[in-house]
């Protein structure tokens, strides 16, 4: 899939659901049944920041069908906060909106009361609105947004978080470690205190914790290529 045919959507633990909707509405018109408060309280941010991706279609996917039967435990679906963000991106790239025929399940998103979060265009009012629903309903006009796995995506416009570009030298903030691109290849250099082995790289005093933040570097390196 290429890049023009899907969103990408980075959340972050630095901002409050309030502060994405108040980004929306300086954009566009939008209302939601829930005040800044309940909204914080209701739909607390990522521990660590995210990025999804989702097939860029006008009308949500899954039509007809309720959250219960496509996305049971949540993990899959579109939440509010990046469902906001999502509208945000669309109209700022094409001055348009959104789910003008119908509205998305926020499956990703369910209340304390069971309920679950759904947004979309509203004709009568004429804005962005967001709502709840039963997490069992079936209805003709709503469907849901399920997250596609990065593996269906084109390898070359995948981005990476925490990687800095300077001329072809990509460095990880994190682990400090450094890929050179030339002509199709890359050379991987370890940070300080660490060495190549059989193409394994091996750290001086390795906690799990290291081991999974270089192994996450190097799948964004590679995805880089």
């Amino acid at each position: 899939m290429k890049k023009e045919q899907y969103f990408e959507i980075k959340d972050s633990p630095k901002l409050k659901t309030s502060e994405i909707f108040k980004k929306l509405k300086e954009k566009v018109d939008a209302w939601s049944y829930w005040d800044d408060k309940e909204l914080d309280k209701n739909f607390p941010p990522p521990k660590k920041e995210t990025v999804r991706y989702f097939e860029k279609t006008v009308e949500p996917q899954n039509l007809g069908k309720s959250a219960d039967q496509v996305d049971p435990d949540g993990s899959k679906g579109i939440t509010i906060r990046e469902y906001a963000l999502m509208q945000l991106q669309y109209f700022e790239e094409t001055g348009e909106h959104l789910d003008i025929k119908g509205w998305t399940i926020c499956s990703g998103s369910h209340l304390p009361s069971g309920w679950v979060a759904i947004g979309g265009w509203y004709p009568g009012t004429r804005k962005v609105g967001f709502d709840w629903h039963y997490p069992d309903c079936e209805h003709p006009s709503g469907g849901a947004r399920l997250a596609i796995s990065p593996s269906t995506l084109t390898p070359s416009s995948l981005t990476a978080p925490s990687l800095t570009l300077l001329s072809q030298i990509y460095e990880d903030e994190e682990t400090g470690m450094t890929a050179e691109i030339e002509n199709g290849k890359f050379t991987i250099r370890p940070s300080k205190g660490g060495r190549w082995v059989d193409g394994a790289f091996h750290f001086k005093n390795s906690t799990k914790e290291t081991v999974i933040k270089v192994a996450e570097s190097l799948i964004r390196l590679a995805n880089l290529l």
